[in-house]
């Protein structure tokens, strides 16, 4: 499954560095995340999903981000169960910047 965050606006000349996260986690299961970036709320529609170092792959919790990612923000979360068995329960997220 996949959780999509609100959008959310940096303050100015700020750039995504981390996004890391609190969740409890069964057996056989993760998560992982990828970000979006764009000038305008609206521009994130077709803004490209990032992971780390400006793959479309995934960021594991605290894994830098390696883009410059700035203006209006999104992230996605990949929550993951190896044959269903449970499911990893996210209670928090921080998407990190300087």
């Amino acid at each position: 499954e996949h959780y999509i965050s609100a959008p959310f606006e940096l303050p100015a000349g700020a750039r995504v560095t981390t996004v890391s996260w609190e969740a409890e986690l069964g057996p056989k299961t993760r998560v992982r995340a990828q970000l979006r970036s764009a000038g305008s709320r609206d521009g994130l529609d077709s803004a490209p999903w990032r992971g780390a170092k400006g793959s479309a792959g995934w960021l594991d919790a605290g894994q830098t981000t390696g883009d410059e990612l700035s203006g209006w923000v999104q992230y996605r979360l990949a929550l993951e169960a190896v044959n269903g068995g449970s499911t990893p329960r996210v209670s928090r997220v921080d998407v990190h910047y300087g």
